[in-house]
């Protein structure tokens, strides 16, 4: 594709759910061209599902990719939408009938969430019926198949984690060796997330995010997504010592709601907090799946590019949620006085989006425009974890 003297362009017409690779070239007006940049590749999102309502203005007919399930919310003024029923589209087209839709000079709005694949679907459709049980007899249970994209791939085996070591070098000159733990999962999952443990002893478990580093974050291009974790800490020479790691998938896809029924089932208080946020916080930042709930406070800074040999600085936002909620939308908001705040989703791009390994996600932004071209004064950024009707 010639872009001509821009920096930046949007390819059209892409395939859904298509692996693309692509590297950028420059030329000149002679028509001298350089070597290839170095490789970059993503995989498409799979297609929108889409919504029809049928003449009798109670039967809606929802198409989209099967074993998908979908969240299919309703309004009558565009602004409050509320949670009308959730499907599993298990061949491709699945009617739902609101009881109370669109009537005489009554308008009703719909839209639709895709959560992803769902192990349900995804079983119903295969003909299975017990996720635990080992239909193909390869040694591996249905709901690991499913959990890490085990059908996806040539060998469902190729799934399995591995544990490694990888050399750094330090400061000081002295290589240094980290152990690395690699695990794999699909990525259009609507009901599990993958969650990494740690243990001296193979009795004590915890969460492995607090000692570890995401090193690598793959998109494989079949529907899986391939992570290796690193732990932040080096092999120290003639020390001994054993660890081990485990790989757990825990349900996403939870309300507040559901959430908080858990909370009450096992005798803990509701209400808000008296030295923190309020339980709808805690829920959607994920704060009560971590080590230490001040991990998943947001936070600014600040990064660097390269631009036409030039180095510009660009504010950055960083937040973390709750991975697979269902009825939370974050929002960012900006102001310069704290007292009126405006959405600045416009002001920002997503620079990355980080797995925690802990039913969490971290999601850092960059201002669109480098700060040297700022508005002088005080800027002030915060998050809102806001219902979205379910």
């Amino acid at each position: 594709i010639d872009v001509g003297n821009q920096y930046s362009i949007i390819p059209k017409d892409l395939l859904p759910e298509t692996k693309y690779v692509c590297t950028v070239t420059a030329y000149n007006a002679m028509g001298l061209e350089s070597l290839p940049s170095n490789e970059v590749s993503f995989v498409t999102p799979p297609p929108n599902p889409s919504i029809v309502s049928n003449p009798d203005g109670r039967t809606l007919t929802i198409s989209g990719k099967p074993g998908n399930t979908i969240d299919v919310y309703q309004s009558s003024d565009l602004q409050t939408w509320t949670l009308l029923t959730t499907v599993v589209n298990l061949t491709g087209s699945v009617e739902v009938e609101d009881l109370n839709g669109s009537s005489g000079n009554t308008l009703k709005f719909y839209r639709l969430k895709s959560r992803g694949e769902s192990l349900t679907g995804w079983m119903e459709i295969h003909g299975l019926d017990d996720p635990r049980a080992d239909n193909n007899n390869d040694g591996i249970s249905n709901f690991f198949t499913f959990a890490s994209g085990g059908d996806l791939m040539a060998s469902p085996r190729e799934a399995f984690p591995t544990m490694g070591k990888t050399t750094l070098g330090a400061s000081g000159g002295q290589p240094e060796e980290h152990i690395t733990y690699t695990y794999t999962y699909r990525e259009n999952n609507a009901d599990f997330a993958p969650f990494v443990e740690s243990s001296p002893d193979l009795v004590t478990w915890k969460d492995a995010s607090a000692d570890t580093v995401v090193a690598a974050d793959v998109l494989n291009g079949n529907g899986t997504r391939t992570i290796t974790l690193r732990e932040t800490e080096p092999l120290v020479r003639g020390q001994a010592g054993t660890r081990y790691y485990r790989l757990r998938f825990i349900p996403i896809g939870q309300t507040f709601t559901n959430w908080m029924k858990e909370r009450e089932d096992n005798g803990l208080p509701g209400g808000s907090t008296e030295t923190g946020p309020g339980l709808f916080y805690v829920f959607a930042t994920g704060s009560d799946l971590v080590s230490d709930p001040l991990l998943t406070h947001p936070s600014v800074g600040t990064c660097e590019m390269v631009i036409n040999g030039l180095v510009r600085q660009y504010h950055t936002f960083r937040y973390t949620r709750r991975f697979g909620v269902i009825g939370v939308d974050a929002v960012v908001e900006t102001s310069r006085d704290l007292a009126a705040w405006s959405d600045a989703s416009d002001d920002f791009v997503v620079t990355s989006t980080t797995l925690n390994g802990n039913g969490t996600e971290t999601i850092t932004l960059r201002k669109m425009v480098p700060i040297s071209v700022e508005p002088s004064g005080a800027h002030y950024y915060r998050l809102r974890m806001i219902s979205s009707g379910s």
